[in-house]
């Protein structure tokens, strides 16, 4: 939560700065960075071949296989001695509550249905309207991005302080500024055209590389935060200064993922997400908003006047694809077989073993019992080499 040489402007105020560091590397975790995987002797890897199905003993306490399909519908059955379920917050849930034994008829791990509940998420949103009468000092003062001495790209950010999440009982939402179109506005073409390029390109290496492309060609137009070019925007009456809010979201049993009627093209259940945010989520953010407007005044800054939507008690969250190239969150799906002791509040214990299963775990940020405000990359990592460590000292006894 530091960044070496940056000197936080709202020390010991109500709003303090924090910050994400970015990996440079791209496609990290596609295949062809995966070459130590493809050579070692212990490791097979299959392509294009999907998780369909979970035999287990009858008594339902082990996994036996598992069936795998490729898109023709081929099907395989592959055995092991301890299994981990690694297909994100959406994935976990489908394949668990499509699992159904006579052991487990509402799913394997789902017998206090509890998978998939719990659903969360990093929503986004457009928080507040800042006014400046020094745009540029405002900027300077909070940069969006900035390197350190050895060119490590760090994002700054705001979020509230330890001290006024303990008071407000707020979450620990972040946001940044920026200068956005107003609501209400026509998308400008740089964003239909970067949109369009992420969201309608096929997956394929083509696609990935031009993707790569314009996804540089952005981080290098952030990098520089060019004066001229914001001051060209805010003479337009299109635009102002917004807080983006990435706030945090409290777990909720009743956001959940469930399985729907339908089925794609191998047999398996599509999912239906009932994603649902509390009070707490909202108010957060306008305790936030409120706190940013005492801060920047304060510091002769401006101020920022929270948006409409955080007034009205008939809006629970208000998306706003102006502000963000992710208008609904960060793709950040966590919660959905959540870590707990309990079984009946949770689906995996500590080791991130299914409760109630001796060899079967999970692995991913389905496993959060909370999101917090950051990405969760690194958090994933470090509970998969955990996870690693536990199951190499189970095979080797």
């Amino acid at each position: 939560n530091n960044m070496p040489g940056f000197s936080d402007p709202m020390e010991g105020r109500e709003t303090r700065s924090a910050f994400w560091q970015f990996d440079e590397q791209f496609s990290r975790f596609s295949l062809p960075a995966c070459k130590d995987l493809q050579r070692a002797a212990t490791v097979t890897i299959l392509l294009n071949a999907s998780l369909v199905g979970m035999t287990t003993t009858e008594d339902g306490r082990r996994v036996i296989a598992g069936t795998v399909s490729d898109p023709q519908g081929r099907q395989s059955q592959v055995s092991g001695k301890q299994f981990v379920l690694a297909t994100g917050g959406l994935e976990n849930p489908r394949i668990l509550l499509s699992a159904m034994t006579p052991a487990h008829p509402n799913g394997i791990g789902n017998n206090r249905d509890q998978v998939g509940r719990y659903f969360m998420e990093h929503p986004h949103a457009r928080g507040a309207r800042i006014t400046s009468p020094d745009p540029e000092r405002l900027f300077r003062t909070f940069p969006a991005f900035q390197r350190d001495g050895e060119g490590q790209r760090y994002g700054i950010l705001l979020r509230p302080s330890e001290v006024s999440q303990a008071g407000q009982g707020i979450l620990n939402t972040c946001f940044t500024l920026g200068v956005y179109r107003h609501e209400g506005e026509e998308a400008p073409l740089y964003k239909k055209t970067y949109g369009k390029l992420k969201h309608d390109m096929v997956p394929g290496r083509m696609g990935r590389a031009l993707w790569q492309v314009a996804k540089k060609t952005s981080r290098w137009v952030q990098d520089r935060g060019d004066p001229a070019a914001r001051a060209r925007l805010l003479r337009d009456s299109r635009y102002g200064i917004y807080a983006v809010i990435r706030a945090e979201q409290a777990p909720n049993p009743e956001s959940r993922v469930r399985l729907a009627e339908d089925r794609d093209a191998l047999g398996m259940p599509k999912i239906e997400l009932d994603w649902q945010l509390k009070d707490i989520d909202k108010r957060s953010v306008l305790e936030a908003m409120m706190a940013l407007d005492r801060d920047l005044r304060h510091l002769g800054l401006g101020e920022a006047r929270p948006c409409d939507w955080l007034h009205d008690s008939a809006i629970s969250w208000k998306f706003d694809h102006l502000v963000t190239g992710h208008p609904y969150g960060g793709y950040h799906h966590m919660g959905t077989t959540r870590m707990g002791d309990d079984p009946t509040t949770s689906v995996v214990d500590a080791d991130c073993r299914v409760h109630g299963m001796d060899n079967l775990y999970i692995a991913g940020s389905s496993v959060f019992p909370t999101g917090g405000w950051a990405n969760p990359t690194l958090t994933i990592i470090a509970l998969a080499m955990r996870l690693g460590d536990h199951i190499q000292g189970r095979l080797s006894t």
